[in-house]
């Protein structure tokens, strides 16, 4: 770690602006620095999340899944991890009218009671 778990712990917002701050090629350098507990913390993958990071489903809160913010987020930066999203979110039409508004390709991830919506 470049700094020690515990100032993670205490610190947040100094691992939040390092991955804002980050070069893209360098995202998963940048994943081995942070400490395990903080990738539970929303704002944390918030923000690997803008930055494009992959979901990360072992690290990441399974609350997360659930997440309108978080999954829009990855609609828009990352289409192809939408598929981490909770059948609730995917079968949710003003959610997916959403998501499919950030990146249209995450329709081929609806759930299947929306599948033939002609609104999305």
């Amino acid at each position: 770690y470049l700094v020690n778990e515990l100032f993670q712990s205490e610190n947040p917002d100094v691992v939040i602006h390092a991955i804002e701050n980050c070069n893209q090629k360098d995202l998963w350098e940048m994943y081995e620095d942070v400490s395990d507990e903080l990738w539970r913390n929303r704002d944390v993958a918030l923000a690997w999340l803008k930055k494009g990071g992959d979901w990360l489903g072992e690290d990441f809160d399974d609350d997360f899944q659930d997440d309108e913010a978080l999954l829009l987020t990855v609609a828009k930066e990352n289409w192809s991890e939408f598929e981490n999203a909770s059948a609730r979110l995917r079968s949710n039409k003003e959610f997916m009218l959403k998501a499919i508004g950030a990146d249209a390709r995450v329709i081929s991830d609806v759930e299947d009671e929306l599948r033939h919506d002609y609104d999305l």
